[in-house]
């Protein structure tokens, strides 16, 4: 069974969350199978290079 990322299921825009000054790529991912993603997106900084990302997933 294939993983999906929630960020193309679910999220808005393009979900870069590296470096975190300035993101430009999506390296932090939020994968998932046989459940179904509600939303995702990239939280505000909290002090590491990368941007912190949350998804909200149902059965």
């Amino acid at each position: 069974m294939q993983m999906h990322s929630a960020q193309d299921a679910a999220g808005d825009g393009f979900g870069f969350t590296w470096p975190a000054e300035f993101p430009v790529v999506r390296i932090d991912q939020v994968l998932f199978r046989g459940v179904e993603p509600g939303s995702a997106s990239v939280l505000p900084a909290n002090g590491s290079d990368h941007l912190p990302v949350t998804a909200g997933i149902s059965w």
